[in-house]
Parts: structure tokens; sequence; C-alpha cells
């Protein structure tokens, strides 16, 4: 019984021990599709050339005891692969092709389908091009050697991204433009080679106290060098623009000039900011502004409805309240005709010998001249809703008081009738015209001007309609 029971926990470890072996991962059909594809793309489009490598997605590339123990595997160049009992064995983790004349352009997007890819080498080859964007999909690259090809443009600014970095090589090549800021934010950055290329700018501000390897020499960068250069020599800044400044070097950078680019453009930022908001600050006064005059425009609009339009220029005021009337254009140029309404003014009798009319002002209405009452200081007294009272000085010194009368839906010819009428009347609420004026588009009745009590309660004790219907 005992024997029996230790055959079969033998074969018990024995089974556990096999599918441990076998136990691995294994890139997939569609990573090794996109391989294949971006060694294609390497070549220029010569599939021969992934052949001729024994590139095949048929085949597993760290199948077989030298992919899995991580030295050569059956695709050729250097495919190597994460060894037995790592976290990743069975996938890619070094794709290496320097060397091979290779003169097509890099397909990032191809390259980064596989997921644990950590060193990919492409130096010393004739690769054209630019660096795609794309190798930021890379996350875990931790070695990127593109060194001595035929690469152009601009480096992408998402390299920042590959926080894992350690080396970077991208010289001898024709690069340009600026070297990205973002690479200084990479921890783990410890060797970039830029030298040989045609970068312009100023260099990020990288701390060398970390660094093995650092170079920019051979390029077209200006300003200060970043801090802490001790351990490198002057050929690693060396071959560049004559704007180069920092000691140990080079000579002193002027003051301000020291400063990182990303503190540069925040404190152009914040400039900027101060500017936008003094510009709106500015605006919004201006606006206020316009807004006041604009008001006061229209107010003397309204003013100017109120008070009669005149080709005369020539106005006079009795205080800084009142306001110049005069005849209307209109009203002075339109013809006088049989039958019509008069362009003059036109002095009322009243019947009987009960008046409230003062001499003095009945005197002046008598003699009064339309041109006398065009020339006279007018003080505006106040506005109704059947038109606007002044005060006249008329000459001789008596006072008198106008009605201009608007909107009044009647004829001219029925207007002086019902003037006619009123200057009849006998009512206690009812003061008397003087003397009326009546043009096409003007209608003015004269009063003796009131001292003693209020001219609008006087003028306005009842409407218009009604002091123009009494028989």
């Amino acid at each position: 019984m005992g024997w029996t029971l230790a055959v079969a926990a033998a074969v018990v470890v024995a089974l556990l021990v096999c599918c441990s072996c076998e136990v691995r991962g294994k890139e997939d059909d569609d990573v090794l599709d996109s391989l294949v594809d971006f060694l294609t793309k390497l070549a220029g489009g010569d599939e021969k050339t992934a052949g001729d490598l024994g590139w095949d997605a048929s085949t597993d590339p760290c199948d077989g005891t030298g992919g899995r123990n991580g030295s050569d595997s059956k695709w050729g160049g250097t495919v190597k692969c994460f060894e037995n009992g790592a976290s990743n064995a069975g996938l890619i983790k070094v794709i290496d092709l320097q060397s091979l004349g290779l003169s097509g352009t890099i397909d990032a997007e191809l390259l980064c389908a596989a997921p644990a890819l950590r060193v990919v080498s492409l130096q010393n080859n004739k690769l054209r091009g630019g660096l795609p964007a794309g190798f930021s999909a890379c996350s875990g690259l931790t070695h990127l050697y593109v060194d001595r090809n035929q690469l152009s443009g601009a480096l992408p600014s998402s390299l920042g991204n590959l926080r894992k970095l350690h080396v970077l090589d991208v010289s001898r090549n024709d690069f340009s433009g600026e070297i990205p800021a973002g690479l200084s934010d990479v921890r783990g950055l410890i060797r970039f080679n830029a030298n040989e290329n045609h970068f312009q700018g100023t260099i990020p501000d990288f701390d060398l106290d970390k660094f093995e390897t650092f170079n920019v020499s051979n390029n077209n960068l200006t300003g200060p060098i970043p801090k802490n250069t001790g351990r490198f020599r002057d050929d690693s800044f060396a071959a560049n623009a004559a704007g180069m400044c920092g000691e140990p070097m080079f000579s002193p950078c002027p003051s301000g000039s020291g400063e990182s680019k990303s503190k540069k453009t925040r404190r152009i930022l914040m400039y900027l900011g101060y500017v936008l908001l003094g510009a709106v600050i500015v605006a919004f006064v201006v606006y206020k502004l316009c807004s006041r005059k604009r008001n006061k425009l229209g107010k003397k609009a309204m003013v100017g409805k109120d008070t009669f339009d005149s080709s005369n220029p020539t106005t006079t005021t009795t205080s800084k309240s009142a306001s110049a009337y005069s005849l209307p254009a209109s009203a002075e140029r339109s013809p006088a005709r049989k039958g019509a309404a008069s362009t003059s003014l036109v002095v009322l009798r009243r019947s009987g010998t009960a008046s409230v009319t003062s001499t003095a002002a009945a005197a002046a209405a008598k003699d009064l001249r339309f041109e006398d009452l065009l020339k006279s200081p007018a003080e505006l007294l106040g506005r109704g809703r059947y038109g606007s009272s002044y005060k006249v000085a008329v000459p001789g010194g008596a006072a008198l008081a106008v009605k201009r009368v608007k909107d009044a839906s009647v004829s001219d010819d029925e207007f002086r009738r019902r003037m006619e009428r009123v200057a009849r009347a006998r009512h206690p609420a009812v003061l008397p015209p003087l003397a009326f004026y009546c043009a096409a588009q003007e209608k003015l009745v004269v009063y003796e001007f009131q001292s003693n009590g209020s001219l609008h309660k006087l003028l306005h004790g009842m409407p218009l309609s009604s002091l123009l219907s009494l028989q």
C-alpha cells in the first residue's frame, strides 16, 4: 500500500514538472505579421529581405533552445526573447538590425505591436524619412539606437513619454529643429547622443549629474549649456553656433539667459496673460465710455426732437438749463398758400373785457414778429404728452410761454379754427392763447408766461384734445 502511494506521488510530480516546462508566453500571430511588415518597410518594400533573414510569421522567433535562453533566434539579425522564468518569457525583448544596408523607412506602429519590446537598434543603415511619433507606443522601451542613418526632420516631442528610456542615440543623421524639452524630464535617461545633426535652439535643462554619456556637438545650438557639466569634456558641446554660453566651457551667459526653456515659456505665458487681462479691462472701459457717450447723444437727440430745427445757426440761452429753439427749416421755406395754414405768427383777439392776460404780454404779442420770436432766448420748461414748453424773453422784456404741439391729428385749417375758438372760451382752467404759428410740420401756441404756480399744471390741466374741442 505504501509502495503504491509513493509511485502515484512520483507520477504527479513528474507531470507537474513537465507542465511547468511547457508553460510560457508566445507572440500573437498579428504581432509576428506586424514585425515582418516592419522589416519589409525598413528594406524599402523589398519582401526578399525579410525572407533572407528568416523572418516568417509562421515561425515562432522564440521557439527553440536559443530563443528561450536569450541567445540567437530562428529569425535573422539579432532577435532575443525573454528567458524562461521571466514574466514575459517567450516574448521578444531585443530587435537588432544594425549594419544590414536597409534603406527604407521606420514604421513605429508596426514595431510597437510587440508588447514586451525593450531594445531596438537600427544603427548604421541608410534609413530615410523621420523618426515617427508612434515610438511613444513602445512604452517599455529602454534603448533606442537610430544613429548613422539618413533620417531627417524634427525629433517628435512624444519621445518624452518614454519614461523607461535609458539610452537614446540619434547622432550622425540630418535631424533639425529643437531637441524636445520633454527629454529632460525622463529621469532614467543616462545616455544621450545627438551630435552631428542640424539641431537649433537651446539645450533642454538636462540634469547632467546622472548622465554617463552626453554629446550635442556639431549642431547649430545656442544659449546656455546645462549645469553640472564637469564630467564632460569640451567636445561634448563643441562646433555649435557662436551664441552658446555657460561656464566652465564658454563665456558666462548674460543675465537671465540661464533660465530653462520651460521657465521662459511660463514667464512669457504669464506676461501674455497680464497683457490679455489689461486688454480686456481697457476694452471694457472703452465700451462703458462709448455707451455713456451714446446715451448722452441719444438724450441730446431726444431734446433735439423737442426743439425747433432751423437753417439759422444763431442760438441763445438764458441759463444752463436753457434750450434754444428756432423756426423749422421746412416750415420757414414753405410758401404761404391761399386758404392753407399760415407760415407767419397769427395774433388772436379776445372779445369782451374780462381777460387774465397782462397788458405787457398782450402788447408784446401784438407787436411780436415771427423773426423776433425766432431770435429770442428760450429756456426749456418741460416736456409733456402733447409737446414741449419754453419760456421766451421777447424784445421789450415781456416773458411768453411757447408750446410746441406735436402729433396733433388735425389739418392746418382745422387747427386755426380751433385756436380761434379756444381764444373765445371762458373757463378758469383754460389759459387763453395770445398767438399761434401753424405750418405743415410745426404748430406753436403762444401764451402769457405764468410766473406764479406750476406752468405744467396751467398748461396741462386738461388734455389737448379737450382744449382743441372747446366750442
